[in-house]
């Protein structure tokens, strides 16, 4: 949970009653929308492909949830947004094509944070609109010592819950199987666990 916190409150700037869009529903974008609405998100829109990842979404905060392959996600956000567009989004899945909608969906002033990691070039708005619509485009990594006791305080307050993020245990001797679930999605997973008995 600490890279999706380092994203939101260190690089993404996180204010209190801003709207979010989060791109990507695994692992890291599911406990983004837990983080983005504990510290104040006043609506958070998760957009996924696999309906199954939007309704774990809901479940854990989630205010609107959009499936691309249904419906316009940036028409759908503008228009949860009264047109305005989102203050802050987070992308968590590293492709081309979802990182430039992340950066299409915010305000003017708004910030794209991207997480995910991915091999593609990415293109942005030619400068007449990204200079003019003051957009910024940061990258995140990883997290700080200082950022992982903060997840492990909001954890131990109760304020974020953990209860679902483990979908699968597997045991040692079962770890390419559960790698194999991993990297197919097979039960779409969030967090595997390989347990040592």
């Amino acid at each position: 949970m600490a890279t999706p916190f380092h994203a939101i409150i260190n690089r993404g700037s996180l204010k209190v009653g801003e709207k979010v869009a989060v791109f990507g529903c695994g692992g890291l974008g599911i406990h983004g929308i837990q983080i983005a609405k504990v510290c104040g998100a006043s609506i958070v829109i998760a957009v996924d492909t696999i309906d199954s990842a939007l309704e774990r979404a809901k479940k854990v905060g989630a205010d609107e949830v959009i499936n691309p392959r249904k419906e316009g996600a940036i028409k759908k956000i503008m228009g949860l947004t009264g047109g305005m567009g989102v203050d802050l989004a987070l992308e968590f899945i590293g492709l081309k094509e979802t990182i430039e909608q992340a950066i299409q969906c915010v305000r003017i002033g708004g910030r794209t944070v991207a997480v995910g990691l991915g091999p593609e070039e990415i293109s942005l708005p030619p400068p007449t609109t990204f200079v003019r619509s003051e957009l910024s485009l940061l990258g995140s990594y990883g997290s700080t010592t200082l950022e992982i006791q903060n997840v492990v305080d909001l954890i131990a307050s109760g304020k974020l819950n953990l209860s679902n993020s483990i979908t699968e245990r597997f045991s040692l001797e079962e770890v390419n199987k559960g790698l194999d679930h991993l990297h197919k999605k097979i039960g779409n997973p969030i967090r595997i666990v390989i347990e040592i008995k």
